[in-house]
């Protein structure tokens, strides 16, 4: 297992890390597998560099630097569970900020009603 850092905030847990290099010929990304040299790592379709390449660029403009490191499963479980921690907050925030919102509007149609 591996998690891809770039910029110093994990981008990625995975099985195996998708090393790439530029390929000038045809313009593309390709695969690659050792022992051919890597310029590369791709994580969900997008190109990052490795430490000290800039040869991975989209439109002129050289993409971040990511890099890979070997993890084991407790760490994964720990990174997973943080995701669901942050998401789950997130989501207690938006909801007690709705319920705020119906409590004004029951209040304001408590004044109507009153009168």
């Amino acid at each position: 297992m591996y998690k891809i850092v770039s910029g110093g905030e994990v981008i990625a847990l995975c099985d195996k890390v998708n090393y790439i290099r530029y390929k000038p010929e045809s313009g593309a990304f390709v695969a690659v597998k050792f022992p051919y040299p890597k310029q590369g790592i791709a994580v969900n379709g997008k190109p990052y560099n490795l430490p000290g390449h800039t040869e991975i660029q989209v439109d002129g403009v050289a993409m971040p630097e990511a890099y890979a490191v070997e993890v084991d499963g407790g760490e994964m479980i720990v990174a997973g569970m943080n995701e669901v921690e942050a998401t789950t907050g997130d989501a207690l925030c938006e909801l007690d900020a709705g319920l705020e919102e119906v409590k004004d509007a029951l209040c304001e149609l408590d004044e109507i009603l009153e009168g």
